[in-house]
């Protein structure tokens, strides 16, 4: 059965070359963004010359780089998505433009519930209200809830 879920979702993939293309142009940003800081960055610390020191500090900031430039450009051609793209989530996900909002929910969903030294009667408490507006919509044979606990205390472990 959750062989057939994958295979449904892997149905969605598009594997299209214009994901890879744009694979390539995020890649090519991102290296070459790095490339330049780097770059700028040696050319400033490069003032009276330029020792170990100053060279350590360069790769320190060059390992701090990739997440500070992903999320540059990742914030900027989302911007420039949302902003001219007349149907922003098309061009995002190709694949959702099949998606007509009427089909059937075939595949199921984990609810996880983590727990640490929580009295179990407040977490039922909690979860109730969620289960029975899952159960009015009828859908509600479509997920599982699991507890993950940690809890370290004996009574409420056993409770």
């Amino acid at each position: 059965m959750l062989q057939r879920h994958i295979s449904d979702d892997a149905a969605l993939i598009d594997p299209s070359p214009s994901i890879t293309g744009r694979r390539l142009l995020f890649a090519a940003l991102v290296v070459g963004t790095i490339a330049g800081l780097l770059w700028l960055t040696a050319v400033a610390l490069s003032a009276g010359g330029f020792g170990p020191l100053k060279g350590v500090i360069v790769v320190l900031f060059g390992i701090t780089l990739p997440w500070t430039v992903i999320g540059f450009w990742n914030a900027t051609i989302g911007f420039l998505i949302m902003r001219f793209a007349a149907d922003p989530t098309a061009v995002v996900v190709p694949s959702a433009t099949r998606v007509r909002g009427d089909e059937a929910i075939t595949a199921a969903t984990a609810i996880l519930i983590c727990v640490r030294n929580e009295a179990p009667d407040q977490v039922v408490r909690n979860l109730g209200p969620m289960l029975q507006g899952l159960t009015a919509c009828g859908f509600a044979d479509r997920f599982r809830v699991y507890v993950l606990s940690d809890t370290d205390l004996p009574d409420i472990a056993v409770a």
